[in-house]
């Protein structure tokens, strides 16, 4: 925030278009929603305490989220080209290339990111084309206090199960096999026990939550500011990515297959959902694709029926 033009102002002179305007350029820059509702709440309480002291008149921090439509739990889905254009990006990408079969992983399997990043070799059967989901790999302060990498059930009692395997998904896990038995990293890490992790960072450290978020957010910055640039050449409106967090990522693995036609309970087991109201809120999220989709579905059904007839 340091950097931001009003954050080396005096706060008597701060006025509720200061605010807006900062969080705008943070939406511009690819901040996430999450991101700026964090800082929201630091300010916010900033304010208050500013404002309990004389300090200034109003909190004018107040209501500026809810005006720009920044909301915390925004989690939209990629749509179908957004997720081959950001899958396509990475592919091609020197810098970014390591990580395609980890999110190739993703997209096939709708599993949780502590769930993902904490895989180890010995939950993979490739030969029934299952991952067993039974821990996750989480940053966390231990008991003395210290900030360290732990295993840790998962999120939901639900979360320990079985997850099928996509050839897709089953082809990710072996080229990321090929890459690891390459540079001779396929017996790894050693966390609480756990070892033999699937996927690492490019330097083979382990991953952390926020690392993947920071490195979610780069991708899309670089991918949009290219698609910028050609736009301006080309003369078009660029087709910008959304920001992408790990919980998009499994948002979107869920929502391709509830497009597919996956039954809700099937689907409530493979994404590990306590309930079925939560899945069902990715069966009720419907785009204009999806709806075209679904025409076309009811137009062949009654024209096969009508020749039938």
């Amino acid at each position: 925030m340091r950097n931001r033009k009003f954050a080396n102002m005096q706060i008597q002179a701060v006025r509720k278009t200061h605010i807006l305007d900062c969080y705008q350029e943070m939406l511009e820059d690819g901040v996430g929603d999450g991101s700026i509702t964090l800082m929201h709440k630091v300010l916010s309480a900033m304010f208050n305490h500013a404002l309990s002291e004389d300090y200034i008149r109003r909190n004018y921090a107040h209501g500026c989220t809810k005006e720009l439509g920044i909301y915390n739990n925004k989690r939209d889905a990629l749509t179908q080209a957004q997720q081959a254009e950001f899958l396509k990006f990475i592919r091609e990408s020197k810098e970014y290339s390591p990580y395609y079969w980890m999110f190739e992983f993703f997209f096939g399997t709708g599993a949780r990111c502590g769930e993902t990043i904490g895989l180890t070799w010995k939950n993979v059967d490739f030969k029934n084309k299952f991952v067993k989901i039974d821990h996750q790999l989480l940053y966390e302060l231990d008991e003395e206090g210290k900030r360290r990498f732990q295993i840790c059930p998962p999120k939901t009692i639900k979360g320990i199960r079985k997850i099928p395997l996509t050839e897709k998904a089953v082809h990710a896990l072996r080229k990321q096999k090929e890459y690891m038995l390459k540079h001779g990293v396929i017996d790894n890490h050693t966390v609480d026990g756990h070892s033999g992790f699937v996927f690492l960072t490019k330097k083979f450290q382990l991953w952390s939550v926020v690392q993947l978020d920071i490195i979610l957010h780069k991708i899309v910055y670089d991918y949009n500011s290219i698609e910028v640039a050609a736009g301006i050449l080309e003369d078009r409106e660029p087709e910008l990515l959304p920001n992408i967090t790990a919980h998009i990522l499994r948002h979107t693995a869920c929502t391709r297959m509830a497009e597919s036609g996956m039954d809700q309970r099937t689907l409530q087991e493979i994404m590990g959902h306590s309930n079925l109201a939560i899945t069902m809120k990715v069966y009720n999220h419907v785009d204009d694709k999806r709806m075209r989709d679904e025409i076309e579905k009811f137009d062949e059904k009654r024209s096969r029926d009508s020749r039938a007839s």
